[in-house]
C-alpha cells in the first residue's frame, strides 16, 4: 500500500461513512443459517465432538 499511515488512520476514524465492506456484514449471519440448516456430515461431525 503506498497510502500513508495517517491517511489510514483519517479513513478508519470516519465512523459516519460506511465503507464498502460494510455491506457484505449482512451476509455473514446468512453464511451462519447455511452450515447449520444443511444437514451434511458436517454437522453429523459437530454434535458427536461436542458429545
Amino acid at each position: 500500500f503506498d497510502m500513508p499511515l495517517e491517511k489510514i488512520k483519517q479513513v478508519h476514524s470516519r465512523p459516519p461513512k460506511p465503507p464498502p465492506e460494510e455491506k457484505p456484514a449482512p451476509s455473514p449471519p446468512k453464511t451462519k443459517t447455511g452450515p447449520n440448516s444443511i444437514p451434511g456430515p458436517a454437522q453429523d461431525e459437530m454434535p458427536c465432538t461436542s458429545a
